[in-house]
């Protein structure tokens, strides 16, 4: 660089015209100037000459001639650096730039200076106090960026984590180095809450911000409740530049809520919601209810005898006791009911889609049995028993108050008919309940009094249309009622445990008739029999007992198959596969009955050894060659084949939907078409006329 060359006038010299003209006009404050020494030490510097900007700069035009300190006064004590710099810049005439503050003008300017190596130098002054104001400010950001307890993640427009501060390595377990340079889908894995991540985009892209909570998985697995804001900031086009999200960690305030939520919701004895938050919930099953055009069950329950039992065995024991029966009233009940502590020995059981009387009478029997089984206290056994009201919505009422009222009264009633038993709001309700009772009074009477029959439906071979096959169903013909339907009292006998006399019953009789029909008509009948899933629980029957009868018929194992349903194959124990492996080793067939209407599962033909598929008559009884059945019914017959199973269908009533069954290669067909059940003498008359004589 050139040295530019001033005298110390009042002017630049003629040769200098130009540079006359750039001090002048520059749109930078520019000032010609004179230090001052005293002992050789800097103390001042005297303004010869300044530009128009200049003047501008500090607010006045009478400078020349005047000192710094007077034209900007309290710049050494601002910037004690300036005049030794200024010094040294005019010793060496190298050129620097710095920065200083002026007080008074509150303006920061930065300045280059510059000398020919005399006391005389030129210092151009520019206003940079907008960008000391940002410096600062960013500096400020970077200080809470850095220290605030708060977490902070920033991302590009494309979500890429650009920055995350120590709270969020901190608050996540995440260092900066493992999410820098990361898609933000990184985090959002382990982000979970009431708001779905589509709701949030959808929200950021309305709007640009969400605040929510949201459950936070850390880097080591441990959930984490979390405050959460999401801004974003566009550009001047209004693009997306970045997005901020902010985050608290409120793990220890949720807790607090929760305990606090909990304590004033649920009873502290048994863990169940207490009155006040029961009575909540039951206002928005009303509602729900009241919706989706279904009914609701309440049960209030009220046990028998607690105070005396409370007495002998102590307050303590008493609450043990309580603990116990809530169990016992959870075991009860489906997991989608709800269970409540209304007070002291009062118990509230809110049933929701539930309005058969059947399925009301089984819950509520099967609530005293529970509950009347005795308790075990230490070393001593307690008994207690229950009484139970019963109350409809919408029959008996639509507000939660009066049906509460309601279910009050009928336990009331309950216990004044002898305790020990559940007593319906409703006539109507209770009459059905006392029928249902009488009939299984009627059952156990029947049963004794040999008024059950087995009657024989043909299972009819398509093919050549051969009778070898069988079902055997049982039937009650009631000495004053006449034949009562077996729907009827078959769910009943599910319920009280009679189900498994019922089965032992028609195994027995059908083993009889099988080895009489196989031995006088056809060697390889078969006869049918419908098998409860109960038979195969703990408590179910001891096969041994069958297969000694067996034996003495001298009847094989291929005289009998077992009719099971997909419920028990949904069970899948041990218990339930050692039982049907058994019954397969004992040479005894099965049938998985009323295909089509559960969950029809391939799985369960490859798991276990089914020998027949029963398909249901909803799939018969529409059966014409253009309808969507028999493409059913061309699907599963080869299938059935691949697995070696045969195929019986159930419902055949019109010779159409035997022909199009045959046409398929279904193997069998049971239905009115060929016979109604019948006794055994009719289905032996059945097998002569297709056998001839017998003989």
């Amino acid at each position: 660089m050139k040295a530019m060359q001033f005298d110390t006038g009042d002017d630049f010299p003629d040769s200098a015209v130009i540079y006359r003209s750039l001090f002048h006009n520059t749109l930078s404050g520019v000032a010609y100037c004179k230090i001052m020494y005293e002992n050789g030490k800097a103390t001042d510097f005297e303004f010869l000459m300044v530009n128009d900007a200049f003047r501008a700069q500090v607010g006045r035009n009478d400078i020349i001639g005047k000192m710094a300190s007077e034209v900007m006064p309290g710049y050494q004590e601002a910037n004690p650096e300036m005049l030794p710099r200024l010094s040294r810049i005019s010793h060496s005439g190298n050129p620097e730039r710095f920065e200083i503050r002026i007080e008074p003008l509150r303006t920061w300017f930065q300045v280059s200076a510059y000398s020919p190596k005399t006391k005389h130098l030129v210092a151009i002054f520019e206003v940079i106090s907008e960008r000391k104001k940002t410096e600062e400010k960013l500096k400020l950001a970077g200080m809470v960026f850095q220290d605030t307890s708060e977490a902070i993640l920033i991302a590009d427009k494309n979500n890429v984590i650009a920055a995350v501060n120590p709270a969020f390595e901190r608050i996540t377990g995440y260092s900066a180095d493992e999410l820098t340079g990361r898609n933000i889908d990184t985090l959002k894995s382990g982000m979970q809450g009431e708001d779905k991540p589509h709701s949030i985009e959808r929200a950021l892209s309305a709007t640009g911000y969400w605040k929510g909570e949201l459950w936070v998985r850390r880097k080591d697995g441990e959930i984490a409740a979390a405050d959460v804001t999401i801004d974003t900031h566009f550009d001047q086009d209004g693009a997306v530049n970045m997005r901020i999200l902010l985050l608290s960690d409120i793990t220890e305030k949720k807790r607090s809520e929760e305990l606090i939520w909990r304590q004033t919701n649920y009873d502290s004895l048994t863990g169940l919601p207490n009155r006040q938050l029961f009575r909540e919930q039951f206002e928005q099953r009303i509602r729900q209810a009241r919706q989706d055009d279904q009914p609701l069950v309440l049960m209030y329950v009220d046990l028998d005898g607690f105070k005396e039992v409370n007495d002998t065995f102590g307050l303590q024991m008493g609450d043990l006791m309580l603990k116990k029966v809530a169990e016992k009233l959870q075991s009860s009940v489906r997991n989608t009911d709800t269970v409540a502590r209304s007070e002291g020995d009062e118990f509230m059981i809110l049933l929701p889609d539930l309005g058969d009387v059947d399925d009301i009478d089984r819950i509520a029997r099967q609530i005293l049995k529970h509950i009347s089984e005795p308790i075990k206290l230490n070393s001593d056994y307690a008994y207690l028993s229950g009484s139970i009201g019963i109350t409809l919505y919408p029959r008996e009422g639509s507000e939660t108050e009066v049906l509460i009222r309601n279910a009050i009264q009928a336990t009331h009633a309950a216990k004044r008919t002898g305790k020990n038993r559940y007593q319906f709001f409703t006539s109507e309700l209770q009459e059905a309940a006392e029928e249902r009772k009488r009939l299984i009074s009627d059952m156990y009477i029947a049963l004794d009094s040999n008024q059950f029959e087995i009657v024989y439906q043909p299972i009819v071979e398509l093919a050549s249309s051969s009778i070898h096959k069988a079902e055997a169903l049982i039937r009650w013909q009631h000495p004053t009622r006449g034949l009562i339907n077996p729907f009827e009292f078959i769910s009943a006998a599910e319920d009280i445990g009679m189900i498994l006399s019922f089965g032992d019953l028609v195994f027995r009789e059908a083993a009889r008739q099988a080895a009489h029909w196989r031995e006088k008509y056809q060697p390889i009948f078969q006869v049918s029999v419908n098998i409860s899933p109960s038979h195969f629980m703990s408590k179910g029957i001891d096969l041994s007992v069958w297969f000694d009868l067996l034996k003495k018929l001298g009847l094989p194992g291929q005289g009998i198959v077992v009719e099971i349903t997909e419920g028990l194959l949904l069970d899948s124990s041990q218990k339930v596969i050692d039982q049907l492996l058994t019954l397969h080793n004992a040479g005894i067939q099965l049938a998985l009955d009323d295909f089509g209407t559960g969950y029809s599962s391939i799985a369960y033909l490859r798991k276990f050894d089914i020998d027949y598929i029963k398909v249901d008559k909803a799939f018969v009884q529409n059966l014409t060659a253009e309808s969507r059945d028999m493409i059913l019914w061309k699907a599963i017959t080869p299938m059935a084949r691949a697995f070696g199973i045969k195929l019986i269908a159930e419902g055949v009533e019109t010779e159409e939907q035997r022909s199009l069954l045959a046409s398929v290669g279904c193997d069998y067909g049971q239905g009115y078409l060929f016979s109604r059940p019948v006794s055994k003498e009719a289905f032996e008359s059945l097998l002569k006329e297709a056998h001839g004589s017998g003989t």
